[in-house]
């Protein structure tokens, strides 16, 4: 008869009891019918460990977050001002916040689609890209349409 041990690192090994009276060795052999069980995510990452890589993903994320409620607390407490330097009336000045989150609504459905098929990463740094750029666009307009329409591409680009 034969006795299955668990070894963590050599996997299942049989001992075999009658070794000792045909004169063998007591070395393990190793078992082809009893392969190792699969490794589980978690016990990975638990020997990896915290590394630079995820320094660089809490700091782009955290960058992202900070940068997207930055803007919208921005935008909602300089509405007022805006709104009077550009003419717009009571509906101008909802118009102004209410463009950022329509965009904000369509960006998410597009590049939460668009991450399904490609990954994250790309459309994450795009829209780094168009939020910096848009905001930069938004801040040289000189009339309410465009502001509006800029706006609305800065809630595209909110992540």
């Amino acid at each position: 008869s034969s006795l299955a041990i668990w070894n963590s690192r050599a996997g299942f090994q049989r001992y075999n009891d009658m070794s000792a009276a045909f004169g063998s060795s007591d070395e393990p052999c190793q078992s082809p019918a009893m392969p190792s069980p699969p490794r589980r995510l978690d016990d990975v990452i638990d020997e990896l460990g915290f590394g630079m890589a995820q320094f660089v993903l809490i700091l782009c994320g955290g960058s992202v977050f900070l940068l997207t409620g930055s803007l919208t607390m921005f935008f909602s407490l300089l509405n007022d001002a805006i709104a009077e330097e550009l003419g717009a009336g009571i509906s101008g000045k909802g118009a102004l916040l209410s463009v950022l989150f329509v965009g904000k609504l369509v960006g998410n459905l597009v590049s939460g689609a668009l991450s399904d098929r490609i990954g994250r990463r790309l459309p994450f740094l795009a829209a780094i890209g168009g939020m910096t750029l848009t905001t930069i666009c938004s801040s040289i307009v000189g009339s309410l349409s465009s502001l509006l329409a800029w706006r609305a591409a800065i809630g595209f680009f909110f992540c």
